[in-house]
């Protein structure tokens, strides 16, 4: 397969880098982080109502922009490389993620659909444990009674559910089958977490009879489908920020002179640096061909190419962020330099959406379809 990005998606991209550096560059998320504020309201609403950013993908029947799942993962590249705070992931790449893999939508789905693609904040709780999303995950019951759906369980690790507007709550129905359901956050206890990313939460959400509108009655094929959209788009973060990381490395060492010369001349430094290249490269085009995959509602594929390229990805943020540690040197993890804030942000990624292990299970299990279409 010959793939190349189209002058629109490089068109998007610029927009998205120029208005992100004008609003959201690194040097905000980092003022935000030492006020103690999750992110920029404004920016985030601003982003919905000038670029429709938090709808990308979605059908322009469901008032999104209409793109693919590509531009998806631009986006969250754009936003990935400033480590962007706002809930981005949390809501258009995970919880959005879930409401697009119903199969016919009803009107509940596309009021959130729509109420998203409009800057409100859903922030998805799928296996109660964290980790890989599946129907066998979650444990949370759902009992309907005379006043309604109540909701009865704790959620771990769920991402930015601070600052939900709304919860969609995976929980078990009588009949065994998962259900997603419609939360109010007052009507839970939302916790946050300690976690080494300071950037973004991680949040506990206890339900105790907690009242909920059903969304989606039979929400099992919805959860394993929606795995791929969201794994694309944590991948696609994770180049990003990788990208981001090693680029700044790249610059320290043209810049630090040692010996009358950049330091960056130096096997040990500049070895170090083009292995990490070469892998954000080869990651580049897994998560291009694993959206192409999903796009395409190719499931057979995608069930391979997906965790192949969240793993190459959240491998390479890894990489680059410790060699970035390495090649700044006595100033690589002190604060005032950015780098341990990347490193920081890949060893939470590796573990969002299921394990590096559970990934390369994947790959091994569904890899043989892939190669048969090679």
């Amino acid at each position: 397969m010959k793939f190349s990005l189209t002058s629109e998606q490089d068109d998007l991209t610029q927009v998205l880098s120029d208005y992100l550096d004008a609003r959201a560059p690194l040097t905000t998320t980092r003022a935000l982080l030492e006020a103690g504020t999750a992110f920029d309201r404004d920016v985030w609403g601003r982003m919905a109502a000038d670029l429709g950013v938090q709808g990308v993908d979605v059908p322009e029947s469901l008032d999104g922009t209409g793109m693919s799942t590509v531009e998806l993962s631009l986006v969250m590249h754009e936003a990935g490389r400033r480590l962007y705070s706002g809930p981005l992931l949390a809501s258009t790449g995970l919880a959005l993620s879930l409401l697009l893999a119903v199969d016919e939508p009803g009107d509940e789905v596309r009021s959130l659909i729509a109420d998203l693609c409009g800057g409100t904040i859903v922030i998805a709780a799928v296996p109660d444990a964290g980790g890989a999303w599946a129907a066998s995950s979650v444990s949370t019951t759902a009992e309907d009674g005379a006043a309604g759906w109540t909701l009865t369980g704790v959620k771990q690790l769920v991402l930015q559910a601070d600052v939900a507007d709304t919860l969609l709550i995976a929980a078990v129905l009588t009949d065994g089958s998962p259900g997603l359901f419609a939360v109010d956050p007052t009507a839970a206890v939302v916790t946050v977490l300690d976690s080494i990313d300071p950037t973004r939460n991680l949040c506990s959400i206890e339900l105790a009879q907690s009242p909920a509108r059903l969304v989606v009655r039979d929400a099992a094929d919805a959860i394993a489908r929606g795995a791929l959209r969201a794994s694309v788009a944590l991948a696609g973060e994770s180049l990003g920020a990788a990208r981001q990381t090693l680029e700044s490395a790249a610059a320290y060492a043209t810049d630090r002179r040692q010996f009358g010369q950049p330091i960056g001349v130096f096997q040990g430094v500049k070895h170090r640096l083009a292995d990490a290249l070469v892998d954000i490269e080869l990651a580049t085009s897994a998560v291009y061909l694993a959206a192409c995959h999903v796009d395409a509602d190719d499931r057979p594929q995608a069930l391979a190419s997906v965790p192949m390229a969240l793993r190459a990805a959240t491998d390479a943020l890894s990489r680059a962020a410790r060699d970035a540690v390495q090649v700044h040197g006595g100033v690589g993890f002190t604060w005032e330099y950015d780098a341990h804030l990347f490193v920081k942000r890949g060893r939470v990624s590796r573990e969002l959406l299921g394990s590096p292990a559970e990934r390369l299970d994947a790959v091994y299990l569904h890899g043989p379809e892939l190669a048969r279409s090679s």
